[in-house]
């Protein structure tokens, strides 16, 4: 079915969407700032990502070689930069807000799931719910740009929008680590069906990145990250990652990661081959970068929890294979899904993130995500595969 999104639209057809995303837009901040008690954001990452780094480029013209983002990430995020730290938080707060409220229209869209309020309430809550993505807003993250990337790339491959998808994948290099396997994925696709549109489209921007990053680069280095080595040596241990828990499971020793993330890159590649030749990707879209996604949280050497925000695109895509299941098994599957979503992340952090001072075991709900969303769309395949 195609996208409802994607039909020619005149502004008074556009009215409703907008209400939507504005609705989730309050939902989103109440559900971040009513716990919390507060009517503000405090600073924290955003001074660390934007402000501090904007106001050495505002007055020295250039941001310190150890600012492990790409430098457009930095110019980019320039206009928060211009006033007061606490001003800037709250500006960045409301757009991260219209990003994700965007993302969770999107994904209702892309999901044929019925486009009404009370649908959108409960998704917007359940989102909100999600602690990587309260921790995304309340400290400042810009996750919201890679969940956005990745529901406006879905979109775009599901209704073979090339020229779009390529431009959702410039998007996401705004923060490349969280979408460079589906990147990777994506271009090989491209090549097989020799779509070239999506490169033009994604050089296109990374060419804009890249020219308004020269003027401010003091190396060529520092263009797509100077710092990101450094900073991925001095953390590496403690990261939200299979290398992060290898080494509490290992210490100094980088086999056990290595060799289980060649497992699962080969396990992706093989998903993503299969599907290509059976004619079945396009229709399996969101699941494949679901579990993409997924596999890049697992095997990615640098990772937080609150970018864990991305998981939104695999859940949804897990709830939506309820549909296609009985009763009985889709409530049991609910209470799954509710468990290692919701339930097991808090357990962990108190199990064992705070008496081991890591969040390196902030992982585990990544990993008991992935056979989920991986068993619920063979079970759900397997129910509806034609009679032979």
């Amino acid at each position: 079915m195609p996208s409802r999104l994607n039909h020619p639209q005149s502004p008074k057809d556009l009215y409703p969407t907008l209400g939507y995303i504005v609705v989730a837009m309050v939902i989103l901040a109440a559900s971040v700032l009513l716990p919390m008690r507060t009517i503000t954001v405090p600073a924290n990452d955003f001074m660390l990502i934007a402000w501090n780094q904007g106001q050495r480029l505002l007055h020295h013209g250039a941001v310190d070689l150890t600012y492990p983002y790409p430098l457009w990430t930095q110019i980019l995020m320039l206009p928060f930069a211009l006033g007061s730290p606490e001003f800037g938080a709250q500006m960045w707060f409301v757009c991260s807000l219209l990003l994700l409220a965007a993302s969770i229209v999107i994904l209702i869209d892309l999901l044929n799931w019925p486009i009404r309020l009370s649908l959108l309430v409960i998704v917007t809550l359940f989102v909100g719910a999600f602690g990587p993505v309260f921790t995304t807003l309340w400290i400042g993250q810009l996750n919201s740009v890679s969940v956005l990337s990745l529901a406006l790339l879905t979109r775009a491959l599901k209704s073979r929008s090339w020229m779009t998808a390529g431009a959702a994948l410039g998007l996401g290099l705004i923060k490349p680590q969280l979408t460079i396997l589906a990147s990777a994925a994506i271009f090989a696709l491209a090549v097989w069906e020799r779509q070239w549109k999506l490169f033009a489209a994604f050089g296109s921007v990374l060419t804009l990145f890249v020219g308004l990053s020269i003027p401010f680069a003091v190396t060529p280095r520092q263009i797509f990250g100077g710092g990101a080595v450094e900073h991925l040596a001095k953390y590496l241990a403690h990261t939200s990652t299979l290398w992060g828990l290898g080494f509490m499971i290992v210490p100094d020793s980088l086999w056990l990661p290595a060799l289980v993330s060649c497992l699962l890159t080969g396990w992706l590649a093989y998903t993503w081959i299969d599907s290509v030749r059976a004619g079945r990707w396009s229709e399996q879209t969101p699941y494949l970068i679901g579990v993409t996604t997924i596999v890049n949280l697992l095997i990615l050497p640098y990772s937080w929890f609150y970018n864990q925000a991305v998981l939104i695109l695999p859940i949804c895509c897990a709830v939506d294979q309820l549909r296609r299941l009985d009763a009985s098994a889709r409530i049991v599957w609910l209470v799954v899904i509710v468990l290692v979503v919701y339930f097991l992340p808090t357990a962990v952090d108190e199990a064992l993130t705070r008496v081991y001072h890591s969040e390196a075991y902030q992982v585990i709900p990544v990993m008991c995500l992935l056979p989920v969303v991986v068993i619920l769309q063979w079970q759900a395949a397997r129910k509806f595969a034609p009679v032979r």
